[in-house]
């Protein structure tokens, strides 16, 4: 199962999400595809996955505020968008061990390592989209692996006390910077972080 989440409108590529599913499924006739989110494109995304044959392998499943917890029973995630922020979907879905195909685009290529913790297509690609998912179920690319590599990522760089770590070391860079005299009088003192778990949910 292919899982993805976001909100149903045009800079979230999702038509392109049900292009490539339909390339995919004709290929792998066990795949299917579950889509997590509501918004403007819902019915024309629905009336796109009748056209093309997918009704049954091909859920809009609308909107869930625990998708985290869905996250790990799919096999892999994509994410379709024709632009992004940091998208909090892709840290949960590595976070859970799922590899991932995304578009490089926006702050994506900052979380997924392509071939490592996932596979980075050009973005309005349906045919790349494709590829990325068939080459996760036909053996091109160890799955587990990509999905453990991504959970060490999401751990060791964005788990908030990583965060917190990184903030604090900032904030002591520009008070050093800004009031030397402090620093050295022993006025700002770092303070003691707690070292991440070895898994933790974003």
């Amino acid at each position: 199962i292919v899982g993805a989440a976001g909100r149903l409108s045009p800079e979230k590529g999702f038509g392109y999400l049900v292009a490539a599913a339909a390339a995919a499924a004709a290929q792998l006739p066990d795949l299917g595809f579950i889509l997590f989110g509501t918004g403007p494109l819902r019915e024309s995304l629905a009336a796109d996955i009748r056209a093309r044959g997918l009704e049954g392998r091909f859920i809009l499943a609308g909107f869930r505020e625990d998708i985290g917890t869905l996250l790990p029973h799919v096999d892999a995630v994509v994410l379709p968008s024709l632009t992004e922020g940091l998208p909090v979907v892709l840290l949960e879905a590595m976070a859970a061990g799922r590899p991932v195909v995304a578009t490089n685009v926006g702050g994506i290529p900052e979380v997924v390592d392509d071939g490592v913790t996932g596979k980075l297509v050009a973005p309005a690609s349906a045919a790349e989209l494709a590829d990325g998912i068939i080459s996760l179920f036909t053996g091109a690319v160890d799955r587990a692996a990509m999905g453990e590599a991504g959970r060490e990522r999401v751990r060791r760089d964005f788990f908030v006390t990583t965060q917190c770590v990184k903030y604090q070391a900032l904030f002591e860079r520009l008070a050093a910077r800004k009031r030397p005299h402090c620093v050295a009088a022993g006025l700002y003192r770092p303070a003691a972080v707690a070292a991440p778990p070895a898994v933790g949910v974003v």
